[in-house]
């Protein structure tokens, strides 16, 4: 599924690179109820839902259900939309910070408005995606992770490092690294990889935590994706998932075990 941007608000990192951001239908849960009382009540807490961009090519629901019967499947973007319910999607780490940011209505977040952000995707050890590809092949699938797009080291050094910023073309307004920790209610709020072996690196996930100032949880375990289906007429309900298997799936991602987790604290 392609990525897309209604709000016609795209950010451009400072520097000679520019980073494209994408953003999608924003719908946040909130959390609780910013306290009462003062000049400028404390803006209520969101969860942002964020899935990365691997679009869906099995040329159909029948072709799928059949790559699903033949293990030949693997989740796509179309997955992590159902399972997530209200999401946008992110096509790059810029993009993440751009949600961050600003709603897809271009709009500035609060500063101390998001408690939590659970980010779906891909990933190895040493790499979270935002971008690539699931192809079925004769036997199994291939899933392929664009890295110049993606979350890891050296990306968060840049992050890091002196002068970045992230830059509104239409606004013009530039945002600095301290601007996207500005919009975490805390060192407690929390960024959820749900990703397989996303908690392996606990280097990686330390440097994300210290970069944004929030709390960093990654799975070590693969996240097992359970779709179950129907062939005529073909349909797929992909609310499923589990932990390493599909021997006790769940409907609700926030009701999968954390007992395998690495946790990372800023």
């Amino acid at each position: 599924m392609a990525d897309r941007d209604p709000s016609g608000r795209p950010l451009q990192g400072g520097g000679r690179s520019p980073r494209p951001i994408g953003l999608d239908e924003d719908e946040a849960t909130p959390l609780e109820a910013g306290k009462k009382g003062g000049a400028k009540p404390a803006p209520a807490a969101v969860e942002l839902n964020i899935v990365a961009d691997f679009p869906n090519q099995y040329g159909g629901l029948a072709k799928e259900v059949d790559a699903i019967k033949n293990g030949r499947w693997g989740p796509t973007s179309d997955d992590f939309v159902d399972i997530t319910v209200n999401s946008l999607t992110c096509n790059s780490f810029a993009a993440f910070g751009a949600a961050i940011l600003l709603t897809p209505q271009g709009k500035e977040r609060p500063k101390q408005s998001i408690g939590r952000i659970n980010l779906f995707t891909h990933a190895n050890p040493d790499l979270i995606a935002f971008k690539g590809t699931v192809k079925p092949l004769s036997i199994g699938v291939d899933v392929q992770l664009e890295v110049g797009t993606g979350l890891q080291t050296n990306a968060l050094q840049t992050w890091n490092g002196s002068g970045f910023f992230l830059e509104d073309p239409n606004t013009k307004k530039k945002y600095t690294l301290a601007d996207i920790r500005a919009r975490f209610t805390g060192k407690s709020a929390e960024i959820w990889l749900y990703a397989c072996h996303s908690g392996v690196d606990g280097t990686l996930l330390q440097e994300t935590a210290d970069t944004f100032q929030a709390t960093v949880i990654g799975f070590k375990d693969a996240i097992a994706y359970c779709p179950t289906f129907t062939e005529s007429p073909p349909s797929i309900n992909r609310k499923r998932l589990g932990i390493k298997d599909c021997s006790s799936p769940v409907t609700d991602f926030r009701m999968l075990p954390a007992t395998n987790t690495t946790k990372k604290t800023p």
